[in-house]
């Protein structure tokens, strides 16, 4: 497989999971907003900070209103961290790649972005919000179940699960850093929504149901760092993520110094306790986390994307 084609599929991976991400955040904090008193609402330039957007945001807007986040986050095509941006590299890359995918592969992300083009100038209401961003969400989970389900298992398959699963793992790292974070500052002043709040983190990367199976009904910070950063049954998880990296590059070439790095990771979330660590302390492990993610990436394309693989 030719180096720039590994590329596009590996950056369609990304691109697909960063659109489901943004969308599943975007709807549970808009479903927050819904079931809480008026006066205890989280700030929503928080969706922004998640993204560490604020540059991008200061580009396009002066005031971090409503609707100025959500037009970022959805419709700004010029936006890395925006819906429409993802959908829209997700599609010429798999234009390009289209030959090493699944019949209808094309067909499916092509219908998506006529799907987002035709819906985002009536997104921006809150009913036609929540609408809209339910059905990007299960358009993307679609999609990966087409490839899930008829992609042969080689180098295709491979490089868009690698892709897939570093953006999965940094998208997750940086929602319970930002999210965990509004819930502590907030938590003396609005104790009674608490429950409320550590529900919609968890619901913001997919775990809630898995974490009340697992964890009981029981909800608070420690539990949830502990569950999200570290249960190897629960395929959103930051460990579980970078146990499928080890997984599908221990099937490609040149991979010693990828797997020692990606191990190196494992073993640092294997070592932390939520119990003890205090927030200032957590902050600065998620983010030695997600730069031995970003290092991740670094790495990935330095050994697969620089030259021709074979």
């Amino acid at each position: 497989m030719l180096s720039r084609v590994a590329e596009r599929l590996y950056w369609a991976g990304r691109y697909l999971e960063r659109a489901e991400n943004t969308a599943r955040l975007v709807s549970s904090h808009n479903r927050l907003i819904l079931d809480i008193p008026i006066g205890s609402e989280p700030d929503w330039f928080a969706l922004v900070e998640v993204f560490n957007a604020e540059n991008q945001f200061a580009q396009f807007f002066k005031r971090p209103t409503e609707m100025n986040v959500h037009k970022l986050l959805l419709l700004k095509t010029r936006a890395p961290c925006s819906i429409a941006f993802s959908l829209r590299s997700a599609k010429e890359d798999i234009r390009v790649t289209r030959a090493a995918l699944p019949d209808g592969a094309w067909e499916h992300i092509n219908e998506m972005c006529i799907y987002m083009d035709e819906s985002l100038g009536a997104s921006l209401s809150r009913r036609n919000r929540t609408i809209f961003l339910n059905n990007i969400i299960q358009k993307c989970q679609l999609f990966n179940g087409l490839l899930d389900s008829s992609l042969t298992r080689g180098l295709a398959f491979n490089f868009i699960k690698l892709g897939q699963h570093i953006e999965r793992a940094d998208m997750v790292t940086r929602i319970l850093n930002v999210g965990v974070r509004d819930i502590v500052k907030q938590e003396e002043s609005f104790s009674h929504i608490k429950p409320i709040r550590w529900n919609t983190l968890l619901e913001a990367v997919s775990a809630k149901s898995a974490f009340r199976q697992s964890m009981g009904a029981t909800v608070d910070r420690d539990l949830i760092l502990e569950f999200v950063f570290k249960s190897e049954t629960f395929p959103r998880s930051v460990i579980f993520c970078l146990y499928v990296l080890n997984e599908r590059a221990s099937q490609l070439p040149r991979t010693e110094e990828f797997l020692t790095h990606v191990n190196s990771i494992i073993r640092k979330i294997k070592r932390f306790s939520a119990g003890k660590v205090e927030q200032e302390n957590l902050e600065r492990f998620v983010q030695k986390v997600q730069m031995g993610l970003i290092e991740t990436h670094i790495l990935l394309s330095k050994t697969w994307f620089d030259s021709e693989a074979t």
